[in-house]
Parts: structure tokens; C-alpha cells; sequence
């Protein structure tokens, strides 16, 4: 993203990091926050980007388009659409996660999934599906980061604030996104615990094996007399 001119911009590096090309727009609009990327091992990768909705394009290792940017939900004027993720296949299937922001204590992470068609894989949910939190109708959580385990399940990982401590959780879903597993939780916080920022400070990698490996921006608070002596502090975990 270029700040100034608010551009999307690719750039093709030789593995000893010189670039090949000069560098491209793909999208030039108004962008709002985040931009979503992923590559795999078929010579394609695709971007995610926030513009009045989720978008969502496909190129090739020289990046040229394979397809148009496509919106990845119904375009509403209730909320916003922030933070895009996403996991792409080899088989060109893509899991796209966002998140809806309604409202103070009201923000609820969604997904959709594509094949290499760009057509829905499941059905259709206008604002995209709900990526059920245990926060009931006042959902408080971060953008989901999902990653495929196979190539039926996958899994997405988020902080969650309902009910409170802060907790670094996570998802799996089988039938390509049909059926929806137990939350696990990963990290729970009480004086400490992972940030609830809405862009998510952490990251998350998993394996086809059932093994994950994450990082997180670690926050702190303690009360030495409650409410005047308070300090705080953070590092990454």
C-alpha cells in the first residue's frame, strides 16, 4: 500500500532480493485499512484489500491478473469491513476472513470460501458467515487469521474478549467450512493477556499434522493500590 496515493503496489523480487520488474499497481482507490496476501505452491498468489467491502484478486508469480477483483460479500452501508485474511490452496480454493465492525462491543468476524472459479464454495451469506464467538450478541474480538489444514478443514484463530480475560482461541472447521468444531482456547490473560486491538496483534501457522505455532503482543497491567497506583507494560510472546 502506498500511503500517499493509497495504491496497491507488487513488486517481483529474484531470490537474492533484486527486483526483476519495476513495480505495479494492481487497485488504486480508497483503501482503508489492511491488506490480506497468500501464496501457493501452483504458481498463484492472491490480495485481499478493505474499499467499500472485502476485494479479492488472483495473479500469477509474475503478476499478472488471472481473474477481476471480485467483492467478497453483498456490499452493505451498515458497518464497516476490515483487516482481510486469507489461505489459498494449491487447488486455487481461498478461505477470505474479515471483520464486521457494527459498533461500541459489536464486532463480529466473518469468512468466505472460493474455488479457482471465484464461485462460492458454500452457500452464500450476504454479510459473510459468522465465525461464532462466545460473546453472544455483544461479540468483541480481533480480525480471524485462518490457514488450511487439508483439504477439507481448516482453522482460524483470533482474540476473544467475551467473556473476559482477553483469549487467544481458535477454530477448526471440516466440510469446507460446513461444519464448525469446538473453540479451543490457546492463551487465557488475567493481569496479562494477548491485545484486543481489532487488526490483531498476533500471528498464527499451522500444520497439516495438527500442530500450530504463534506470536503475540503480550500486555500486562498490575494495581498496586487500586485505582491510582497502575503500571503497565508489554512485549512480544
Amino acid at each position: 500500500r502506498h500511503n500517499m496515493n493509497k495504491k496497491i503496489m507488487l513488486q517481483d523480487i529474484n531470490p537474492d532480493g533484486s527486483p526483476r520488474s519495476s513495480p505495479q499497481t494492481s487497485f488504486s482507490g480508497d483503501i482503508e485499512k489492511n491488506t490480506g496476501l497468500d501464496i501457493n505452491n501452483a504458481g498463484q498468489f492472491a490480495i485481499a484489500w478493505d474499499w467499500i467491502g472485502i476485494y479479492v484478486q488472483r495473479f500469477d508469480l509474475d503478476g499478472n491478473s488471472l481473474d477481476s477483483a471480485f467483492l467478497a460479500h453483498d456490499a452493505s452501508g451498515g458497518y464497516s469491513s476490515d483487516y482481510p485474511r486469507m489461505a489459498l490452496k494449491d487447488n486455487g480454493d481461498l478461505i477470505i476472513t474479515w471483520l464486521n465492525d457494527y459498533e461500541q462491543f459489536k464486532r463480529y468476524p466473518r469468512f468466505q470460501i472460493f474455488n479457482s472459479q471465484d464461485e462460492s464454495i458454500i452457500s452464500w451469506e450476504p454479510e459473510g458467515h459468522l465465525i461464532e464467538t462466545r460473546g453472544g450478541d455483544r461479540q468483541l474480538s480481533t480480525r480471524p487469521e485462518p490457514h488450511w489444514l487439508d483439504d477439507d478443514r481448516f482453522i482460524t484463530f483470533w482474540v476473544d474478549k467475551n467473556p473476559t480475560p482477553h483469549q487467544l482461541v481458535a477454530r477448526v472447521y471440516s466440510n469446507k467450512g460446513l461444519t464448525a468444531h469446538p473453540i479451543n482456547i490457546l492463551v487465557s490473560g488475567d493481569s496479562s493477556g494477548p491485545q484486543l486491538a481489532p487488526y490483531g496483534a498476533f500471528c498464527a501457522a499451522a500444520t497439516s499434522d495438527n500442530r500450530f505455532a504463534y506470536t503475540q503482543y503480550q500486555a500486562h497491567a498490575y494495581f498496586f493500590s487500586f485505582p491510582d497506583s497502575l503500571v503497565k507494560w508489554d512485549h512480544q510472546a
